[in-house]
């Protein structure tokens, strides 16, 4: 009897207008998540923040696999965190769990997001998508110096490429090239989706193999999402040997996958997803590939609803030292008024995003508006 109701429940959502459905699912989602994950655990990590003397302590609710990349940005290196109590939303929102805390990070959602900004909190998207808009040429793409002369050093290594067969080439890939590849490169921070998992993505998808002197070296991962967009997976190479990174194997693969996408027809390379930071070393590396960066939006994916979980509240206590020096080291992404901008303290706008700020994207030093703090240092004003 539950299946029939449920299934009418479908049917009858599939005949509302679209605006009106993506609403409902979004509380209903969110809703569910609140329940799911009433009650989480709380952990601590307090380090000094590299290049001050300052200790900062950041709290972190939940288990979120984008925790030790956070820990790794602010800290410059993997801390395991102490695990301290457990808490539930309700206890965090009326200030629960918030003790000596410069940074505290609770995983929320569309609709608990809002509440936590009414009080004071950040929304922090937990990931960055980067697209590369096929629309425009390849020269255009490519036009960014470092990216030109990455061509040219590419171009000199002969490397040739072939798409491959999944049912015979991706357990070799799997085992022998992108776990050793994730492993050496992330270390600690390193999230690895299992064999069956990657291989149910792979069933709408073929890797692209990139070869020297008839030795496979390496490969990408690519996914048709549709018509239009063709979606970076994963890659790696192998053995996860620094000597192929060393001779431009990612790049090569890069400027191949950009390339393949391009002839085929398709209008967007989704390019995957980077830490929440503008310092993060992936993300400056797709930039210079022509990639462009946005916040998770809603979507549906078939009749699944995405996008609804994918934020961190947090709070930030400008008062202390601490928070300075990490917002001063590691500015963050935030997303205010639908926007995506950068917040930070007293931070110096980074070169790759020199052009997007004189451009008018939002980069936010908290300091500029504290004329009357004693602590005040001088800092970075936005660039005009």
């Amino acid at each position: 009897m539950s299946g029939v109701v449920k299934s009418s429940i479908k049917r009858v959502l599939t005949l509302l207008p679209l605006s009106v459905r993506c609403c409902l699912d979004v509380v209903s989602v969110s809703v569910v998540d609140v329940v799911q994950l009433w009650r989480l655990p709380v952990y601590r990590v307090k380090a000094i923040v590299p290049g001050s003397d300052v200790e900062a302590s950041v709290t972190y609710v939940g288990n979120c696999p984008q925790y030790p990349a956070w820990t790794y940005a602010l800290f410059g290196r993997h801390i395991e965190p102490e695990l301290v109590t457990d808490i539930t939303m309700l206890q965090v929102m009326f200030g629960g769990g918030q003790g000596d805390d410069d940074f505290f990070v609770y995983p929320s959602n569309r609709v608990t997001a809002p509440f936590f900004s009414i009080i004071g909190w950040y929304s922090v998207p937990r990931f960055i998508n980067c697209r590369i808009d096929l629309n425009n040429s390849l020269s255009n793409i490519f036009s960014g110096g470092g990216a030109k002369k990455e061509i040219k050093v590419v171009e000199n290594k002969n490397y040739t490429f072939d798409m491959l067969s999944v049912d015979g080439s991706f357990e070799e890939f799997y085992y022998e090239m992108l776990l050793p590849t994730i492993s050496v490169r992330h270390k600690e921070r390193a999230v690895i989706s299992s064999f069956e998992v990657l291989r149910e993505v792979m069933n709408h998808g073929f890797l692209l193999g990139v070869f020297s002197e008839g030795k496979w070296l390496g490969a990408c991962m690519l996914v048709r999402e549709s018509s239009t967009v063709l979606r970076f997976a994963n890659g790696g190479y192998r053995a996860g040997d620094s000597e192929l990174l060393k001779n431009s194997i990612l790049s090569a693969l890069q400027i191949e996958m950009v390339t393949f996408a391009k002839k085929n027809g398709f209008r967007w390379l989704d390019n995957g997803v980077c830490n929440s930071f503008p310092t993060d070393g992936s993300l400056h590396y797709k930039m210079k590939w022509g990639a462009g960066y946005s916040a998770p939006k809603i979507e549906y994916d078939g009749e699944s609803l995405s996008g609804v979980r994918n934020l961190f509240s947090l709070k930030v206590d400008l008062q202390r030292p601490g928070s300075r020096a990490l917002l001063n080291r590691t500015p963050v992404f935030d997303v205010n008024a639908g926007k995506l901008r950068v917040i930070g303290w007293n931070s110096v706008v980074h070169p790759v995003f020199r052009k997007a700020v004189k451009a008018g994207f939002e980069w936010v030093n908290l300091d500029s508006n504290r004329a009357g703090d004693k602590n005040l240092t001088a800092h970075e004003k936005p660039l005009s």
